[in-house]
């Protein structure tokens, strides 16, 4: 049996999902349900009822009431039908200010368009090859003089104060569970964006996962350190406010110092970030936890290393947590602090609502230790990407979602990843999985990260090269004998140390493109080192 650790307790077993746990995961699901009308923004009208004047949101200038926020969002979905938009149109959101952006977005989803956003900083080819692909009909930001290629645009400079709130709340909305509201864009390591179209109710059925996970309550500020241009950061943001949390949103603060200040003065309980704004956070403490009050600290996208989570846990805060999940897929494990100290490699316990698999190249489940490709079902999960039917046959088998992550199961029931299929090293006949190599070369003192890719070789069909953010006085000939004591024919074949790494939007590592970054740098060492 694995269970979570969460405060909702539904006997359902992992990998065979029976007719008694279905149903009971079915009246779970009901529990979430039963009060909306399957609209994201049901949630917050609801809080709006009966909570009215309680804090949905905080501002370094403020704060919006329930009912404020609600009224809002009735504004703008108001103002923009009167604009034009209407159910189903396809809609891009391009905007500087957070709040202009959270409350188009729920305002478009009460109208039940689809949107995508894009933040205004974006290249013209990649906006128009975005416009191009999903067939964008409407534009609306709040920089209208920027380049969007003749469509029709909706400027947004200002929280709507010239609607008549009665009309706004009589306008009426047809919007059903299966109607899409929001793009998915999946990139994962590879750059090659992939999209699908996320429903109403699989957005709900998100919330309840992230809501048991999370342990979100009424009485907690929750922050995410994520763009709200970002799937990951919007719906977090939205899934908080659905649960009833306040959300707080540093609007104009610029660096962390400012940061922790306000988050200490807001009461944050519940925080989400990645990674590579962790360090940013270790940096800003002088030696002693700057966010002790913070009960969880979520961080996903991407592994945090061990030396990474020993400082956060000193300098930020004790409650630290990870979990692992995909766009497609989000909030399929999660770990706790003990599970953290217990395996440092974890990421957690596979959630009592997810059906989870390990199997091989033919979808035999593997035995509990044995690597193998990571396949999953359940509630909140798509089932086909948008206008890509390659990828989708791929990815979508059997009503089984294949997201291309290596892992395997400890004695414990922990997942332990083994970085993604399409990163697997064949060297001299030997199966290679860069992160393995990474968690050596992350637990070096003078190594924040460190990225493994790998190069052809003619002989040995493929090399791993590690590309590392280091402290300048690194000694690469030491460490390159510090790396092969611990790896042996696992060992890098290449040291280099970099300045950044290039990531996507969720701040994922894009390996293809370190790649090519680093492309005559590593024909020039093969030529001497490999020739």
């Amino acid at each position: 049996m694995r269970t979570g650790f969460t405060k909702i307790k539904l006997p359902v077993t992992i990998g065979t999902l029976s007719t008694t746990g279905a149903t009971k995961l079915a009246l779970l699901y009901a529990h979430f349900f039963n009060s909306f009308k399957m609209n994201i923004v049901d949630p917050l009208h609801q809080h709006a009822q009966t909570m009215p004047s309680g804090t949905a949101l905080i501002f370094p200038s403020g704060r919006l009431s329930w009912n404020q926020l609600d009224t809002l969002v009735m504004r703008f979905a108001y103002k923009l039908s009167r604009k034009g938009v209407k159910q189903g149109d396809l809609v891009c959101l391009a905007f500087i200010h957070p709040l202009l952006h959270l409350v188009t977005a729920l305002g478009l989803a009460k109208i039940g368009a689809i949107q995508t956003s894009l933040p205004p900083k974006d290249s013209s080819m990649t906006r128009k090859q975005l416009y191009n692909f999903l067939g964008i009909d409407t534009v609306i930001t709040d920089e209208p003089n920027a380049d969007y290629f003749s469509l029709h645009v909706i400027g947004m400079q200002q929280l709507p104060s010239e609607i008549h709130d009665s009309a706004a709340r009589e306008k009426q909305y047809s919007v059903q569970e299966n109607d899409p509201w929001l793009f998915l864009k999946s990139s994962g390591t590879t750059g090659e964006p992939k999209y699908a179209q996320l429903t109403h109710k699989i957005s709900l059925e998100r919330f309840a996962r992230w809501s048991d996970a999370y342990d979100y309550t009424k009485s907690d500020v929750f922050w995410i350190g994520i763009s709200m241009d970002t799937i990951t950061g919007k719906q977090h943001t939205i899934s908080a406010l659905q649960a009833g949390t306040t959300v707080c949103m540093p609007i104009g603060i610029a660096d962390y110092a400012g940061l922790v200040e306000f988050l200490r003065s807001c009461g944050t309980t519940l925080a989400y970030d990645i990674p590579s704004h962790l360090w940013e956070l270790v940096e800003t403490s002088d030696g002693s936890p700057i966010l002790p009050n913070i009960r969880r600290f979520f961080s996903g996208t991407t592994e945090t290393s061990e030396n990474l989570r020993q400082q956060f846990i000193a300098k930020v805060t004790p409650n630290f947590f990870t979990n692992y999940g995909t766009n497609e897929a989000p909030c399929i494990t999660v770990a706790s602090p003990s599970n953290l100290i217990k395996k440092e490699r974890t990421v957690g316990i596979v959630h009592r609502l997810i059906e989870l698999q390990i199997v091989d190249d033919k979808d035999n489940e593997l035995e509990p230790g044995t690597t193998g490709h990571i396949r999953l079902r359940g509630p909140g999960i798509i089932s086909e990407y948008y206008r890509n039917q390659e990828e989708t046959l791929r990815a979508f088998r059997s009503g089984w979602f294949y997201p291309g992550d290596l892992a395997y199961i400890d004695a414990d029931d922990q997942v332990v990843l083994q970085g993604r299929r399409d990163e697997m090293i064949i060297c001299d006949g030997i199966n290679i999985y860069p992160l393995e190599i990474e968690r050596v070369l992350c637990a070096h003192p003078q190594i924040d990260e460190a990225v493994v890719f790998s190069v052809n070789h003619e002989r040995l069909q493929q090399v791993p090269i590690a590309a590392l953010i280091a402290e300048p006085t690194i000694d690469l000939q030491e460490l390159a004998l510090w790396a092969e004591a611990r790896l042996g024919r696992q060992r890098p074949h290449q040291l280099l140390t970099v300045s950044t790494f290039p990531r996507n939007s969720s701040g994922k590592i894009i390996r293809k493109k370190l790649e090519k970054m680093y492309e005559r740098t590593i024909e020039a060492l093969n030529k001497k080192t490999m020739g």
